[in-house]
């Protein structure tokens, strides 16, 4: 039996028993064991998403953009832009239908200033792609997607925190809603996702 046997502490050459030492080790590693299993691994938690040079799809959808945004379209020539320099894309399912949106980052000068360039969210209806948010996001550096959700869409970090409201009114039937600013050094912070 194990309370039975005895060890030297070491201090005074007392004998205890080894059930007075264990005791204590094994609450404290069952405490350890619980802890471990109540949290979740960083990358469930929130994963980076970077940028890529836009391909053959981004481009299309950055078409669409310039037919329905006239503004947009012109600025673009006004200012030289070039859409495979000039825009970037990453894919991610961000309303949970098992399809990737668009999020497009486009460094077009009117759109871009100290929080970053606009960056335009676009969800796939029928045949053509509809905005779902336009947020910022600095210098391409990507978005960090928390495992958290509001109105069905995940939430997620660029320039500030993005969170969701539903809005039946608007093509893609959420909007987004930017909260505080992200600092710069937890923008890029979480090095794992795509």
């Amino acid at each position: 039996m194990l309370s039975d046997r005895r060890c030297r502490d070491g201090s005074s050459g007392a004998m205890k028993p080894v059930s007075s030492i264990v005791g204590p080790w094994r609450l404290f590693l069952a405490g350890v064991a619980v802890a471990f299993a109540l949290t979740p691994p960083a990358a469930a938690r929130e994963q980076l998403y970077t940028f890529r040079p836009a391909d053959r799809e981004a481009l299309h959808a950055w078409a669409g953009l310039l037919r329905r945004h006239p503004d947009l379209a012109r600025d673009a020539r006004r200012h030289g832009f070039k859409p495979a320099r000039d825009v970037a894309v990453l894919r991610v399912d961000l309303d949970g239908d098992g399809r990737n949106e668009l999020v497009l980052y486009a460094n077009l000068m009117p759109y871009c200033g100290s929080a970053g360039c606009m960056t335009r969210i676009l969800g796939r209806r029928r045949a053509e792609w509809i905005t779902a948010c336009e947020t910022y996001v600095e210098d391409g550096r990507g978005l960090v997607l928390d495992s958290s959700r509001t109105a069905g869409w995940r939430n997620f970090r660029g320039t500030y925190r993005v969170t969701w409201v539903a809005d039946p009114a608007r093509a893609a039937g959420v909007g987004c809603v930017e909260g505080e600013t992200v600092d710069r050094v937890e923008q890029g912070r979480v090095r794992t996702g795509r």
